[in-house]
């Protein structure tokens, strides 16, 4: 079979366009079409061999697949859970912080899953009070065009008496206007308000000079998580996701992931790269290799 032929039933198996050809090889999809087509005039040697290292490449990656890291059930997420669970029940406002990497999303994303009516609203440095807004009324399937207390209204209406549960990721990222919203929304719905972030979220819920204290002061429940995670929390998770590594591999694994679930998650994954491409059962130094290849 012609490399012409192997690419497109490669294309055709697995859903690729040619765009996502060009984009992994640096050429333009017309390239791409051309070459199909047999109707390329360039360097045709120099693109084939482009495109045999693509081909390769993608079939790796479907080869040894990517390494799935879900939620884990460790004493942290627990707690985290049974936290989410009573603000949703009693309509409670919480606060869930924590520094980077500790696992936040991932609990937020499992209560999410496990309780489809809560809505999740994922945030970024963009984030206005009328675009926090908005996201939410189109999370809620309501009207999203119109003035911010329009659509506040549309919101309150079609929450009011739910008993549903607003969970609020990165919520530190939020400027002030944007949380008094959240509080109003809260107020006026009795739906349980979840706000997730960094350690400094807290820090703006009391604002600058006591401007929030309405919403500070609704604030039932929180948890810190802390720093960095349990040395026992982050075994069970290695230990979950990757069952047949050894009792010493998985401690070197805890050991260099620093209290960090991020840089854990990059350890494991990288580790099992290392060890399927060297064709080598992973050990100690393998992880202690990987680990000087992240940032620390």
């Amino acid at each position: 079979m012609s490399l012409k032929d192997e690419l497109q039933e490669f294309l055709e198996s697995r859903g690729f366009t040619q765009s996502a050809v060009a984009r992994g090889v640096g050429l333009t999809p017309a390239v791409i079409s051309q070459y199909l087509k047999g109707t390329y005039q360039g360097d045709v040697p120099g693109l084939e061999r482009k495109l045999e290292a693509w081909l390769e490449r993608e079939r790796e990656k479907l080869n040894k697949g990517k390494l799935q890291i879900g939620y884990v059930d460790t004493y942290i997420s627990r707690r985290a859970m049974n936290m989410l669970q009573i603000a949703h029940q009693e309509g409670d406002t919480a606060v869930l912080y924590g520094q980077a990497g500790l696992g936040k999303t991932k609990i937020l994303t499992e209560y999410h899953k496990r309780n489809p009516d809560a809505l999740l609203l994922d945030t970024d440095p963009s984030y206005t009070a009328k675009i926090t807004v908005k996201r939410l009324a189109e999370l809620v399937g309501t009207s999203s065009t119109g003035s911010l207390n329009d659509v506040m209204d549309g919101i309150i209406s079609k929450l009011k008496g739910s008993e549903r549960l607003i969970m609020v990721d990165e919520a530190e990222l939020l400027p002030l206007r944007a949380l008094e919203c959240l509080r109003r929304i809260h107020d006026k719905t009795g739906c349980g308000l979840v706000l997730a972030g960094m350690p400094r979220l807290l820090i703006n819920l009391r604002g600058k000079r006591g401007e929030l204290k309405q919403l500070y002061s609704r604030v039932g429940m929180t948890l810190d998580m802390g720093e960095q995670l349990s040395a026992e929390d982050l075994l069970v998770i290695a230990g979950t996701t990757l069952p047949n590594f050894t009792v010493e591999t998985l401690d070197e694994l805890v050991t260099q992931s620093h209290g960090n679930t991020r840089r854990l998650a990059k350890l494991m994954s990288g580790v099992r790269r290392m060890e399927k491409l060297n064709d080598e059962i992973a050990n100690p130094e393998m992880v202690k290799q990987f680990s000087e290849l992240l940032i620390k």
